[in-house]
C-alpha cells in the first residue's frame, strides 16, 4: 500500500531531477566550451527522468488500488 509520504515525494524528486540535470549540463558546458547544448540536453534528460518516476509512481498505485479492491461476486447458475 502506498502511502501519503510516497506521493508528497513525486514533487520533490521531480525537481531534484530536473536541477540535477540543469546542473550537471551546465557544468559539462563551462568544461567542454559547448554552451548551451549539454544544459538542454541534460535538463531534458531530467525532466524524463521525472516523469518517469511519477510514472512509475502512478503504475504502482493502480496496482496497489486493484489489489485492494473486492472480488466481484461469482454468479451462480
Amino acid at each position: 500500500m502506498l502511502s501519503a509520504f510516497s506521493f508528497a515525494t513525486i514533487g520533490l524528486e521531480m525537481g531534484v531531477s530536473i536541477f540535477v540535470g540543469w546542473y550537471a549540463g551546465q557544468w559539462l558546458d563551462e568544461r567542454f566550451e559547448t554552451r548551451p547544448w549539454l544544459m538542454v540536453v541534460f535538463l531534458f534528460l531530467g525532466l524524463a527522468s521525472g516523469f518517469r518516476s511519477l510514472f512509475r509512481l502512478a503504475k504502482r498505485a493502480a496496482r496497489d488500488a486493484q489489489d485492494d479492491s473486492p472480488d466481484p461476486p461469482e454468479s451462480v447458475g
